[in-house]
């Protein structure tokens, strides 16, 4: 199965519909106002990233949010010719003194500001408006909007595009490791770019969308129709009134409030139907699962093993006693009662949940055994109730927006990481931890309550000036406490270090140590039925490709080396920055490169070990025989080493030079191989059996092949 399609079904089943989204993402950005909150950008990059895949294609693409750009930005223009009228001396969206400042800048710099807007976000959908206000000429807006909507869809279509195809040369050319490691450093940036751009323009988009729902709520109070639709329901206009008031925990609090915890109570009824009833997300959850197993590795294992303990009961109990003391000291005894309410509660309804369902754990990809039943799981509970509640009395403890928007963050990044530490070692599924997250949602939803409602708290309005100039309440504890705070917070850190060197859990078969496999000499074919191992190499995402076609029993690598020399094949290259650049010059050349590196194939999660290659008549690095070597962990019960391995036979380069594209008929390639190796004289004995059903398939990079399934065993003198 291609896991990409399994993500994004959308884009492959409905893609009419998916064009249709990319003309309304880029019509609403360009909108008046509306646009600041629509990711048109983030919407054209992602459509140029899925058109490089074959998901779209990149000229609609270009045409449509072209098409959508400049309707939005000309209804935008249209609307401000007609809109002086909404502007009034005591709107607290469209100040009078707003209207004045648009005339002056569109009068120095208006046929400018209408092309550079269109590249900064908060002023895309905002200056069409206003330029329409301001009286300017519609004829260069026109020239000038059709001109900067050019370059933006084009522009961010291509990013996405160039993108795409950069990550089709990742994904062929590295490893898995680096792969993971590549999408993690993605994620770390995009996440701290969210996180400045919050805390540079977080708090005056909050102000300003805070004043635009109190503008439309006056709006709506002040509508005749309104009044008399109320004026004749004066029940229902009274507990409307009462939802709505900001001055209460009953009124706009307690509504908030009640309508997230009606999203967590749905999403997890939702899942739990999901699962158990229509199981509708298993097939989800196990292809998530085998994809990460296919990217596993032993160092990510020991970094999110590490991570994993968060949620641990040893450390979630030093945290809650530590926190727990700390809240006393400083006086927050308000806080204590409602942080183990948000503890307790989800982890009594987990456990409850894990005896109710009995869903057993995905055992067959897991890095180490747990005992308890799968669904929901405690981990991503406790990373939400535990961890959230610490995130939401941050945010009321420190004053400073960044402080905030820092706590803010950083406990979003441990939930994330936490639950996806779960997935990655293979002892939760998706559905489990997304239900763990909504339980624990639900019980810190009923502590804030708590806390909100004791403290009699207010919504206020963010002010900068008032906020900013205030120092944070650490600041003014007392130094005594100051000290046995962080000393207390070291002791927790220490404890937290020396559990984890000190924990060792119940490793899975094979996943601790390497375990050698013996087998008769005589019999080196049966490692795969004896063992269980995949007879078909894989690709980056752990899907089946071509069968294994050589069977090869060495002395050691040396011999397998020698031989392949000794019939005329290289040992290639291995991949780095170097080899590639010498592969594409050669490439572009049509010269001969013997010992080019060659892309990766995948088996039991680890790339080939060897690579050989042989030059064909065209002599050019765009042509050639080679074939991908495994070492494998089985000797024979004589001490030799069994190797497995693919040939094929490259007629010529795609993508741009990334990688080659191979000759459907690989049984022509394995023959063409065991005849090199015959006539070199390294053959001792041989036989050739039948080892798979014919093959007919494609290949990571699409290329089609045909097998009759049919292996060699070799045994090399």
């Amino acid at each position: 199965m291609n896991y990409l399609n399994l993500f994004l079904p959308i884009f492959e089943h409905y893609s009419l519909l998916a064009y249709f989204f990319v003309l309304a993402g880029s019509f609403l950005e360009s909108f008046v106002f509306l646009g600041i909150i629509v990711p048109g950008t983030t919407l054209l990059v992602a459509a140029g990233f899925l058109a490089s895949q074959g998901f779209f294609h990149l000229g609609v693409l270009f045409i449509l949010s072209l098409l959508g750009a400049v309707l939005g930005d000309n209804l935008s223009f249209y609307l401000g010719n007609h809109s002086e009228k909404l502007f009034k001396p005591d709107s607290r969206v469209f100040k009078l003194i707003y209207l004045e400042r648009g005339k002056n800048f569109f009068a120095k710099h208006g046929n400018y500001s209408v092309f550079l807007a269109r590249f900064i976000g908060p002023l895309r959908p905002i200056v069409p408006f206003v330029a329409g206000i301001s009286g300017m000429d519609r004829k260069k807006f026109t020239l000038y909007n059709i001109l900067s909507a050019i370059l933006w869809s084009g522009g961010y279509l291509f990013l996405g595009y160039f993108f795409g195809r950069a990550w089709q040369a990742v994904s062929v050319w590295s490893t898995r490791l680096s792969v993971i490691f590549f999408w993690l450093a993605v994620f770390l940036a995009v996440f701290f770019i969210l996180k400045w751009l919050f805390i540079k323009k977080g708090k005056s988009v909050l102000k300003f969308f805070i004043s635009l729902l109190i503008s439309i709520g006056e709006g709506i109070k002040d509508n005749q129709d309104v009044q008399s639709f109320f004026a004749h329901h004066p029940v229902l206009a009274g507990f409307l009134k009462k939802r709505f008031d900001r001055t209460k925990f009953s009124g706009l609090t307690l509504t908030f409030l009640a309508l997230l915890l009606i999203y967590a109570v749905s999403s997890f009824v939702g899942t739990v139907k999901d699962v158990f009833i229509n199981g509708s997300i298993l097939s989800v959850d196990l292809s998530l699962a085998n994809l990460l197993h296919a990217f596993r590795n032993p160092l990510l294992v020991k970094i999110f093993l590490w991570v994993t303990l968060l949620g641990k009961w040893e450390v979630v109990l030093s945290v809650i006693v530590v926190t727990t003391v700390i809240f006393w000291l400083r006086d927050k005894k308000n806080y204590v009662v409602p942080f183990f309410v948000s503890v307790t509660g989800s982890s009594v309804m987990g456990l409850v949940g894990k005896y109710i369902w009995q869903r057993p754990r995905p055992l067959e990809v897991a890095v180490y055994l747990e005992k308890s039943w799968s669904f929901p799981s405690q981990h991503a509970i406790l990373a939400v109730s535990l961890y959230g509640f610490l995130v939401y009395f941050f945010w009321k403890y420190f004053k400073r927006w960044k402080n905030r928007m820092n706590a803010l963050f950083f406990g979003f990044l441990v939930v994330v990481f936490v639950g996806f530490s779960r997935l990655y070692l293979g002892v939760h599924y998706l559905s489990d931890v997304w239900a763990g997250y909504m339980i624990g949602f639900f019980w810190l939803l009923i502590s804030i309550g708590l806390v909100e409602f004791k403290d009699k708290s207010k919504i206020e309005e963010l002010d900068e000036n008032d906020e900013d100039g205030k120092e944070d309440e650490i600041i003014k504890a007392k130094p005594n406490v100051n000290f046995i705070t962080v000393a207390m917070l070291c002791l927790l850190a220490a404890g937290y270090i020396a559990y984890g060197l000190k924990y060792k859990p119940v490793f899975s078969q094979g996943v601790e140590e390497e375990n050698i496999h013996k087998i008769d000499t005589a019999k080196a074919e049966e490692i795969f039925t004896e063992y269980k191992l995949p007879k078909f190499t894989e690709t980056l995402l752990g899907n089946p490709q071509e069968p294994f076609s050589f069977i090869i029993v060495a002395d050691n690598d040396n011999q397998l080396i020698e031989s392949f020399q000794r019939a005329g094949w290289f040992l290639a290259d291995s991949v780095n920055l170097n080899s590639l650049l010498t592969t594409f010059k050669f490439e572009v050349l049509n010269k001969a490169y013997p010992t080019a590196p060659i892309t990766p194939y995948f088996w039991q999660t680890d790339t080939n070990d060897f690579g050989f290659e042989e030059p064909t008549e065209v002599n050019s690095a765009r042509y050639r025989h080679h074939a991908r070597f495994w070492r494998t962990d089985s000797t024979t019960d004589s001490g030799k080493n069994i190797y497995v391995g693919v040939a094929s036979l490259d007629m010529g380069v795609k993508w741009w030079g990334i990688t080659h594209k191979i000759k459907p008929d690989i049984d022509s390639e394995r023959d063409y191989l065991f005849k090199a190796l015959s006539n070199a004289v390294v053959v001792e004995n041989y036989s050739k059996e039948q080892f798979v059903d014919p093959v007919l398939g494609k290949n990571f990079t699409g290329d089609q092949f045909f097998t009759d399934g049919k292996v060699y065993v070799i045994f090399l003198k």
